[in-house]
């Protein structure tokens, strides 16, 4: 895979952007249907428009819609985009990280408990329609999954808590490094940690795609995808013009 950078841009920032990119004859895709379309191999610089978040992933994109993201465009790209430093947000690259242990029904209920995830959990993300249901079905399939949506809105819900206030990191010398908490199978809407609307205080974390993003943007499945960001992705992109 290559590495991604990414960017949120308020609109006011992003027209004249778009407009300066056409002059050096570069044209950013918009992505629709779903988020992760970004991520897929064969995906340049492009860009996710707010209403994307309503399409496919309508229920997930609830997180997008009640954070500060909402409004934002988010600006994917494998290589930094000149004149965007300032709106860098992170950078995307495979890793080869296993955590020690893996999420258990005592660590689940805590997480789903805790005051701070409850007090940032839209509403719109525990209404699962007949359509979604279906959907979600062909998604598992394909991962070898035979488990429904319903058994699974418990690990889905504790595994964006483990980004708020974490259960399972790892500790290191700047503070904790979440991660997701399952397999492929076991985690729904991973663009929400991996484009920084979950997780956003934490330098470094680890996510699981989901099953929607080895369906749309051909990522591997059970394979661990790190995110960089803040301070430390722009002093590496500041790296690379030294």
């Amino acid at each position: 895979m290559k590495k991604r950078f990414f960017y949120w841009l308020p609109e006011a920032a992003f027209l004249p952007f778009r407009e300066k990119a056409r002059k050096r004859r570069l044209r950013p895709m918009p992505i629709s249907g779903v988020p992760c379309k970004t991520m897929h191999p064969l995906s340049d610089l492009s860009f996710v428009p707010p209403e994307t978040w309503n399409q496919v992933c309508r229920r997930q994109g609830s997180w997008y819609r009640t954070s500060p993201r909402n409004g934002h465009i988010l600006l994917v790209s494998p290589k930094p985009v000149s004149g965007c430093l300032e709106y860098l947000d992170g950078m995307i690259e495979q890793a080869s990280f296993q955590p020690e242990t893996w999420v258990t029904p005592r660590d689940i209920q805590t997480l789903i408990s805790d005051q701070s995830y409850l007090s940032r959990q839209p509403e719109e993300w525990l209404r699962i329609t007949l359509r979604e249901k279906r959907h979600w079905r062909n998604l598992l399939e394909r991962v070898g999954d035979s488990r429904n949506l319903e058994d699974l809105i418990g690990i889905h819900s504790a595994n964006h808590a483990n980004f708020i206030r974490p259960v399972l990191f790892l500790r290191e010398s700047k503070g904790q490094v979440p991660h997701s908490i399952g397999k492929t199978a076991d985690v729904c809407s991973a663009c929400i940690e991996l484009f920084n609307i979950l997780g956003e205080g934490f330098g470094e974390k680890y996510v699981m795609p989901c099953p929607g993003y080895v369906a749309y943007a051909r990522g591997e499945p059970d394979r661990f995808l790190k995110v960089t960001s803040g301070e430390k992705a722009r002093r590496f992109v500041e790296s690379l013009d030294g």
